[in-house]
Formats: structure tokens, sequence, C-alpha cells
């Protein structure tokens, strides 16, 4: 497998698809090293996972702390305003494969990448609705959307402070579209005058098994038209790929989100996709495609 350069990556994890991510990220050089003992490497990561923290309510201040500076990553270049996590993960999946990447920031890419074949999957070009994500942290995702769909209204929410702090401070939303949402706290809810589509990407993971309050409100919401969830949903993996029975049992302990699919399945919604694009992170993949409206048409 011949991969010297990002977009050498994408067309082999995209196919044909791969066209759009390249309209809104650059070609860099990468220089990625294939892990070929894979019981090993798997060995290594139930080892280095022994001690985790479990998702839910008891874990707000971790994030107060975390996106007030110490769980950020900044830097000149284009990788700025990004959970920390990014710049210390080694290795990206795909697939049955690991590698190891020299160049840092290929992860991101991907999920980069997957965030814009999924919108134009799910919105086409453009929306009159607003795109509201929910649990977004100091908001990388939108600045990145922002460039896809620099026409569509954006509101940012997060369960912390500092969060939405830095929304309004970084000038990514205006202040009025920086919302206190904690999926915890049915009081937080939005009360939206407005249409919008509702998107969690690596955030609804952290309500855990609680994440059916939040998840009613908005399928009952009349202004909510659509959902679209990039989220570690572990029943979507094909558990024949040994790397995938191990990050179902990591996000299984780590208390992610619990029988997601047919949590949906049991409302009166249009299932769009249930898609899985097997790529993932060191520990974890991680990035299942989820997307529902509300419209059978």
């Amino acid at each position: 497998m011949c991969l010297n350069t990002l977009y050498d990556l994408f067309d082999k994890v995209f196919a044909e698809k791969s066209i759009v991510a390249r309209s809104y990220i650059k070609d860099r050089p990468i220089d990625i090293i294939e892990e070929k003992n894979i019981p090993c490497f798997i060995k290594k990561c139930i080892s280095e996972t022994k001690e985790f923290k479990i998702a839910g309510a008891h874990r707000k201040n971790d994030w107060e702390q975390g996106w007030s500076g110490d769980g950020v990553y900044y830097s000149d270049t284009d990788y700025n305003n990004l959970p920390y996590y990014f710049y210390k993960n080694t290795h990206f999946r795909f697939g049955r494969k690991v590698f190891r990447d020299n160049s840092g920031f290929v992860e991101y890419d991907l999920l980069r990448a997957l965030q814009a074949i999924s919108f134009y999957e799910f919105i086409g070009t453009g929306s009159s609705a607003s795109i509201f994500e929910f649990g977004c942290g100091t908001g990388s995702n939108i600045q990145f959307l922002k460039k896809i769909y620099p026409l569509i209204n954006f509101i940012g929410s997060d369960w912390v402070q500092t969060a939405t702090n830095k929304l309004i401070e970084n000038q990514i939303v205006s202040p009025g579209n920086a919302r206190l949402v904690d999926y915890f706290d049915s009081n937080t809810f939005p009360k939206m005058d407005g249409d919008y589509i509702a998107f969690t990407n690596a955030s609804l993971e952290q309500a855990g098994d609680k994440y059916q309050e939040f998840m009613n409100f908005l399928i009952e919401d009349p202004h909510c038209l659509k959902g679209i969830h990039i989220e570690p949903v572990r029943e979507i993996l094909d558990l024949q790929n040994p790397l995938n029975v191990q990050s179902y049992i990591y996000a299984e302990n780590r208390n992610y989100l619990t029988d997601f699919t047919n949590f949906l399945s049991s409302k009166n919604l249009n299932l769009i996709s249930f898609k899985d694009y097997e790529i993932g992170s060191k520990y974890i993949n991680g990035y299942q495609v989820v997307t529902w409206s509300k419209s059978f048409e």
C-alpha cells in the first residue's frame, strides 16, 4: 500500500468520494509506518488503557478545566484550536490496518474528510436551516464546516462555560449563537425560534448511557429537522475485525453510547444511514456516522 500523501490516503479510504474531501483539505506529504503485528498492537492497547475515565456527568469539571486551555492545542499552522488528543495521538486505524503517524495529525485530516463527505451526502450544497453543534468544545468543527458552508448560520454549544467563552473570544460564532447546553440537564436544552440540523461529533459519547433524554428532546423539538452524529456507535462495527473487537470493549468500558441504533430505530424517524468508514485513532475506531430526519419524503 503506497501512501505518500494525504490525498493518496483519502483515495484509499473514501474511494470515489475522496474528491469531496480534496476540495476543502490541503494535500501534504505524510510519513506513516504500518504496524505489522496486529495481535501485539491490540495487547498494547489493552495494557495501556487499563486505567480510564468513564464517561458521565461526573466529568464536567475535567472538561471545564480542559477547555480553559490545557486540553486545547494552539498553533500558527492549520492545526490550531484543536482538542489536544489530536496532537498526542501516535497512530490511526484504517480497516484491519494500523499505522504509526510520524507526520502528525493524520487522524485529524481523516476526520475532516469524513465530515466533509458526510455533510455533503446529508445536506448537499446547502441548507436554509442552521447547523447546531452540541458539545462543540472550542469550535474547531464549526471552523472547518464554515469553509464548506459559508452561507449557513452556525450555532455552537457545550456543557461548560469555558468552552462557550472560547467560541465568542475566538469569533467562531456570534455571542447569541454560543449556548450552554448540558446533556444531563434538560433545563439547559435550547428553545429555538428557527429550524436547525443537530450535529454531534465525539461529544454525545460523553453522555454515556444517559443520552436518551437529550435525544428525545431533539426528536420532539419541531425546529430540529435532522440529525447527524459522528460518534463511537459500537453496534455498527464489524466484529470479524479483531481491531474492532478491542474497540468495542474499550467503548463499552468507557461507557460510551449504549444501544444507540436500537434507540433511534424505536422512534418514528427516517433513519438515513448507519455508516462505518473504518477509521479511528490508536485505541478506538470511534467515527461511525448516523444520520436521520423527521421527513419520510
